[in-house]
């Protein structure tokens, strides 16, 4: 991953209002990048479990904090987690979004 993918994650969650102050926050770096680095077909359960494992908790307390993370954000909270992450994917790659 180049700096540009990983300037865009962040550009992509702060136009959405994910707080920083969310474990969340981090949680969808990792995934989103995880998905630029691995392809987009690799299953989100699969990437929650080894970010929980990395980070000493379960996959499902990855999930819950991903999407208590976009509840509380200004414009994220009427989608889902796996669009909203799909479509950070697409902004860390080409830079657009729909």
């Amino acid at each position: 991953m180049n700096q540009k993918e990983e300037r865009r994650i962040k550009e992509y969650l702060d136009w959405y209002g994910i707080p920083h102050s969310s474990n969340g926050y981090s949680f969808l770096i990792d995934v989103i990048k995880a998905m630029v680095i691995n392809g987009s077909t690799i299953k989100l359960q699969g990437i929650y479990e080894e970010i929980g494992e990395q980070c000493g908790i379960t996959g499902a307390c990855v999930s819950s904090s991903i999407r208590y993370a976009l509840k509380q954000s200004k414009k994220g909270s009427e989608m889902k987690a796996r669009a909203f992450i799909k479509d950070g994917v697409e902004y860390a790659k080409t830079g657009y979004f729909r």
